[in-house]
This record gives C-alpha cells, structure tokens and sequence, in this order.
C-alpha cells in the first residue's frame, strides 16, 4: 500500500546516557527486550524488578537489557537515568532507552511481535539469542515463566555467534601468536563491544497488555 513504512529489522533508540543505541552493537550479545514506562506504578515496576533478578544474577552477567519506555514524552533521559538506578542498573548491560513513539511501537510490532502503545505495552521479555533471532517472549512476572527464561537464557549462552566463536570468548584477548583468523574475531569483537550492546504480528490473546490506570 503506497505510504506503508518497511518492516524494522534493526533500530537505533537513546539511551538514558544520552548515546545513541544501535542494535548492531547487539550482535554476538544474548539480550532480552521489554517495555515499560516511568509512572506505571504496578505492572512495569514488578517487570523491572523481575528481570533485576536476572541481571544480579552472576549466571547471567554476560546478557544485556533493553528497557525501552512507551511514554517518551514524559520519559525524558533524565527521568530515565533516576528510574534505572532505582534498580540498580549497570549502565554498561542494561539500557534504558526512548525514541518516538511511533518508531517504538514499530520495533515492537515488527522486531518483537509484541503490542505497544503509548502506556500500553505487553507484559512479556523478549530473549534474543547471540544472532538476533527471537527465542521465546516470557510472562517474567510469572515464576513457572522466569524459570523457563532462565533455561533459554542458559542455552542461548553456551552457544556460539555466528562464525563458530565459541561462547564467552568473544570480548577476550587473542593469544600471542594467534593466527589471523583470530585476529579477524577480535576486531569484529571490537567493533560490537558494548563498553560505554517473522512471524506475522498478531495480537493473541496470550500477550497482555497494561495500561495505565488511574491508580498508577
């Protein structure tokens, strides 16, 4: 139809840092995405504190957190900033992030197959293993659901990015003498460092969405 927009496959949002994120910079990474926004005093507060389990936990320390809000009008990166230390975020792995909130409600329709609105967002963590493929969208609020998380979370890790490194080598230095081959991997390493990272969508009844209520 003239005037449809492409399917998003990769996105850039701000960070609350102030830095562009790229989901490029993702890439070799095993990650996980969700939605929320500031002043939802309920539902996204029991979501960030469920995957902050995650995000403690030494198992998972090399996973990264996308935490993308549906209200960018009022999330400002300041407001960003104070909410993420609120959960102990480390600014180097969890990312709280904004953008317009028509592009967001795209990453979420064509990348996550998730519903977003503003203030209004899908109650599932999205886990994206080490070549952005999608492996599974979980209820994290749910403890039967972050228990299976954690398993795919631990699978995803063990296996290699694409190119047959092997799991948790990918940010290490190359031995002395090592050949070129590993030479090409560490600067394909550098260049997706993290240091400062289709189904046809529809709306199941299984996902749920939140919105903001007069209570919140």
């Amino acid at each position: 139809a003239a005037g449809r927009l492409p399917r998003l496959s990769e996105f850039t949002l701000e960070e609350r840092g102030g830095r562009p994120l790229d989901s490029k910079q993702l890439n070799g990474h095993v990650w996980v995405a969700s939605f929320f926004f500031t002043t939802c005093a309920g539902a996204c507060v029991q979501l960030n504190q469920a995957l902050k389990s995650l995000h403690d936990d030494s198992a998972f320390g090399e996973v990264s957190f996308v935490s993308i809000t549906c209200d960018p009008e009022n999330d400002t990166l300041e407001v960003l900033g104070d909410y993420a230390d609120r959960f102990g975020a480390d600014p180097r792995r969890w990312f709280f992030c904004r953008g317009e909130l028509d592009y967001v409600e795209r990453v979420g329709h064509d990348m996550m197959q998730l519903s977003v609105e503003r203030q209004t967002h899908s109650d599932r963590a999205v886990v994206l293993d080490r070549n952005g493929k999608v492996r599974g969208r979980f209820r994290v609020t749910d403890p039967n659901q972050l228990a299976t998380m954690r398993r795919v979370l631990a699978s995803c890790l063990a296996e290699p990015a694409a190119g047959g490194d092997e799991p948790g080598t990918g940010d290490k230095e190359p031995a002395a003498g090592a050949k070129t081959k590993s030479a090409r991997t560490k600067s394909k390493t550098e260049s997706v460092s993290l240091s400062g990272k289709r189904n046809h969508f529809s709306r199941s009844n299984a996902l749920m969405s939140f919105r903001r209520s007069p209570g919140d």
